[in-house]
């Protein structure tokens, strides 16, 4: 399954400066142009951890980070009913998503809430850590502490313990969809 990550995941990573975690976990991920801008802009507003996604993204086979833009008039109409609801960053990931269906890598509530609404996978930063806790890519120890250092930076995370995520509460499956996005090569990646 192809992933598909906002600028909300990707900001995250990017202020603990682990966006290593990312590619370990997940190999390929996609990037929208317009997820970029928004990248772009962070930097110019005083943001320079941001710096690093800007440099790891680029167009091709060969990036990790791939930049991509609509493939069908289907996906620009549906990122344009999005506007409104959506961020452009947000939108165009659910825009491409929803007509590929990939799983979508996004913190942002309003869309995790519309992704779900049209049946896409969706998961995000706590996701993603206890992945990694789970791979073996980082202990409870240092995945708490990341998400410490998230949330002192600005993350808006209902939990300040990975451990206080219970997968039957409602969290949306929160590891999930992350375990589901693991699929192909990827998984092979981190054993």
């Amino acid at each position: 399954m192809s992933r598909i990550l906002d600028n909300t995941v990707l900001s995250n990573f990017c202020l603990v400066d682990r966006l290593d975690l990312l590619r370990a976990l997940f190999g390929k991920l996609y990037v929208t142009y317009e997820v970029r801008e928004e990248v772009l802009r962070g930097i110019d507003e005083g943001y320079a951890f941001m710096r690093r996604a800007e440099e790891e993204m680029g167009i091709g086979k060969k990036a990790w980070l791939e930049l991509i833009g609509f493939e069908s008039p289907a996906e620009e109409r549906t990122f344009r009913d999005s506007l409104g609801k959506l961020g452009y960053g947000e939108a165009s990931c659910l825009a491409i998503a929803q007509h590929r269906g990939w799983l979508v890598l996004t913190d942002d509530l309003t869309a995790r809430r519309a992704l779900r609404q049209v049946g896409l996978e969706v998961t995000g930063t706590l996701g993603i850590l206890k992945l990694a806790v789970e791979r073996g890519l980082l202990s409870l120890a240092e995945g708490n502490e990341l998400l410490r250092q998230m949330i002192q930076g600005g993350y808006h995370s209902p939990y300040d313990k990975l451990e206080e995520i219970n997968e039957s509460s409602n969290t949306g499956g929160v590891v999930e969809g992350a375990r589901r996005g693991l699929s192909n090569s990827a998984e092979g990646s981190v054993l």
